[in-house]
């Protein structure tokens, strides 16, 4: 009984620790971020929403942007996705998905923007950097 109490135990653990990432993240690297991740659904993926913002300053134009996709995270997290409604196959330079590398580490959320991201914000930012649990 003791063994199958300790594995329910363990499986409780693990099943709930996605869950324990969920919530309003914000930090800065390539403008002042933010991310919201919601709890996973049934189909396992986890809808998120990320911003970045840089202030107008010393007569330099201001940035900011925002996207919403989904991941399939882990404890220590996954790839972002978000489908670009401007893909053209036939444009070599066009990309199908704007995609952010997710890594949960030492109690901070780690982005780090990959391709087919621009359209959703400016040149003067964008979606890497580090991010706290608010």
């Amino acid at each position: 009984m003791l063994r199958l109490l300790s594995a329910a135990v363990i499986f409780m653990a693990l099943s709930t620790a996605v869950y324990a990432q969920e919530g309003s993240y914000s930090g800065s690297g390539e403008g002042d971020l933010t991310a919201v991740i919601q709890a996973p659904g049934a189909d396992g993926f986890t809808d998120i929403e990320l911003s970045t913002a840089t202030p107008i300053e010393d007569g330099m134009g201001g940035c900011s942007g925002e996207v919403s996709g989904s991941a399939e995270l882990n404890r220590t997290g996954g790839t972002f996705y978000a489908s670009n409604e401007d893909y053209d196959p036939a444009d070599e330079f066009s990309d199908e998905y704007c995609e952010v590398a997710m890594t949960f580490k030492n109690g901070k959320l780690v982005i780090e923007e990959g391709p087919g991201c621009m359209q959703y914000h400016g040149a003067a930012c964008g979606f890497t950097g580090e991010l706290t649990l608010d």
